[in-house]
């Protein structure tokens, strides 16, 4: 009887520690993507920046690539979903504020699935930071698809000089440990 439990002991030692050698699996990863704004022409006119920033708001994410490099299955992934989304204007665009946005909408999309809105904000105010208010989408099907593509509708006014943004995604995947672990 005593053998017994020492061997279930050992099996439920066994189990923990297997179990225990996913803890560092990675659950969160980081996008950085870095847009030029031009600068607005001498005369007043405004311009409505939707079309012309599509072209400057667009990064293209090889999904399986991206997972590959955070050390992620397909199949371990239960979902993934969009935390944090921040605009900043980086350091060489000296004195320039994202007050000249009037509205930012953030859409993903990838081959045969639907575009849909992750993040938006209006009336940006004149700061060099903002953060953008999340949509509660699942983006596992975006995300393990051969690429997905994030890029910004926009309105407002181009700025009075040329200005670098700096867009940083923050992703959080909710892993299935048990998958995770027969896999490694």
């Amino acid at each position: 009887m005593l053998e017994v439990k020492k061997y279930r002991l050992y099996i439920l030692l066994l189990s923990f520690l297997s179990l225990s050698s996913c803890d560092g699996y990675p659950v969160s990863f980081t996008k950085k993507a870095e847009f030029i704004f031009p600068k607005r022409p001498s005369s007043n006119a405004v311009f409505g920046l939707d079309k012309l920033t599509q072209k400057f708001f667009q990064i293209k994410i090889d999904g399986k690539k991206t997972l590959q490099e955070n050390n992620l299955s397909e199949s371990a992934i239960r979902s993934i979903y969009l935390k944090n989304l921040q605009l900043n204007i980086t350091p060489d665009s000296r004195g320039q504020v994202l007050s000249f946005f009037e509205s930012v909408e953030f859409y993903a999309e990838a081959p045969n699935l639907p575009i849909i809105l992750i993040a938006h904000q209006t009336g940006v105010v004149s700061e060099k930071t903002t953060h953008m208010i999340i949509e509660n989408q699942d983006l596992k099907p975006y995300l393990i698809s051969d690429f997905v593509t994030i890029f910004a509708k926009v309105t407002g006014r181009l700025p009075d000089q040329e200005t670098k943004i700096e867009a940083v995604f923050n992703l959080e995947t909710n892993i299935d440990l048990a998958v995770a672990c027969q896999e490694r």
